[in-house]
């Protein structure tokens, strides 16, 4: 995971196995931040589709998003 900020073109947010749009939404650049100095850990919901023995399932999932 990283997270990096550029003058006049905004924040560039990336984490591993966390939803794109959890990440778009819901994750500033400050979290990243707040993570790595106090030393916790972030968890967020996502839904997803999964597929187990051809049966399709939808699942809410709470993931831990950012650690340190």
């Amino acid at each position: 995971m990283y997270s990096y900020t550029v003058l006049g073109d905004g924040e560039h947010k990336k984490a591993k196995g966390v939803k794109k749009n959890v990440i778009k939404n819901n994750i500033n650049h400050s979290d990243y931040q707040d993570v790595l100095d106090n030393n916790k850990t972030l968890h967020h919901q996502m839904n997803t589709i999964r597929s187990e023995s051809h049966q399709i399932n939808s699942y809410h999932i709470n993931k831990v998003s950012l650690s340190p």
